[in-house]
C-alpha cells in the first residue's frame, strides 16, 4: 500500500476521525429498541406489498366497482412512494444494514451475539427487507420520474 494512503488507516488516525463515545453518546433506550424499528419498517413494507397486490387485483377485475378501500390503498401507495423516494430511503436502509452488518464492538452487537442463535432470524428478515426496499425503490423511482417524450431536451425524453 502506498505510504500516503496507509497513514490514514492507522488506528490512532481512525480514532481521531471517529466520534468518541464520551462526546456522542447514543441513549441506551435507542439501542434497545433498534430491532423493534427494523421489524416496524419490515411490517410497513409487507403492508405496502399487500396494498400493491390488492390494487392489482381490483384493477384486473374490470367489471367490479372500486371500493373505498381501493382509494385508501392508492393514497397509501402514493404517500409511501413519495416518502420512500424523498426522505425514507436512508433510515430504512440503515435499519436493515445495521442488522446485516453485525459488529460486536457496539453495545447492540454485544447483546445480539453475532452469527449464533436468533441472529440468523434477524439476518433473514434484514435481507428480505433489503430486497423489498430495493424493489419498491425501483418501482416508485420509475413512477416518480417526470418524463416528457415530446420535449426537446434529450434528458427528459428517456
Amino acid at each position: 500500500m502506498d505510504q500516503t494512503v496507509s497513514i490514514f488507516f492507522h488506528k490512532q488516525n481512525m480514532d481521531f476521525l471517529c466520534l468518541d463515545k464520551k462526546y456522542y453518546n447514543i441513549p441506551s433506550f435507542v439501542q434497545q429498541i433498534f430491532m423493534l424499528i427494523m421489524y416496524i419498517v419490515f411490517g410497513v413494507q409487507v403492508i405496502t406489498l399487500l396494498a400493491m397486490l390488492y390494487c392489482l387485483v381490483v384493477v384486473n377485475k374490470k367489471g367490479r366497482k372500486s371500493s373505498s378501500l381501493f382509494g385508501y390503498a392508492i393514497r397509501y401507495l402514493a404517500f409511501y412512494g413519495l416518502f420512500l423516494t424523498t426522505i425514507g430511503l436512508m433510515p430504512m436502509y440503515n435499519s436493515f444494514m445495521a442488522t446485516a452488518y453485525c459488529n460486536t464492538d457496539t453495545e447492540l452487537g454485544a447483546k445480539l451475539s453475532c452469527y449464533e442463535g436468533i441472529y440468523f432470524l434477524h439476518l433473514a428478515v434484514s435481507i428480505i427487507g433489503l430486497i423489498f426496499l430495493s424493489t419498491f425503490l425501483f418501482i416508485f423511482g420509475k413512477l416518480y420520474i417526470d418524463l416528457n417524450p415530446c420535449s426537446t431536451a434529450p434528458f427528459a425524453q428517456t
